[in-house]
């Protein structure tokens, strides 16, 4: 019975593009995610490097790079997030 559902869930007109788009909004958060995340560890690695040692400069580069970390364990549960969503619409984890 479970085979037959799978088959008429695979059959289904559409199923393939929702695959698709969730596949594309995974790459470009993924993306996105990347360039965030470089230019967060560049803006920290400046403020330390101009702080001059001055210890408000380097807690303020701190919390920039803990910031970006946290940003980054987040933002990587993206694939995550899509399968599950993936998994709501179509029924299919796969």
């Amino acid at each position: 019975m479970h085979h037959l559902i799978l088959a008429a869930a695979t059959a289904t007109p559409g199923f393939d593009e929702v695959n698709a788009i969730l596949s594309r909004a995974q790459l470009s958060l993924l993306g996105a995610l990347g360039g965030g995340v470089l230019l967060v560890v560049i803006y920290a690695g400046m403020r330390y490097l101009f702080s001059f040692g001055g210890i408000h400069g380097v807690e303020a580069a701190k919390g920039a790079l803990k910031h970006g970390a946290i940003g980054l364990g987040v933002g990587s549960l993206a694939p995550l997030i899509v399968t599950v969503l993936r998994w709501v619409i179509t029924g299919s984890p796969a």
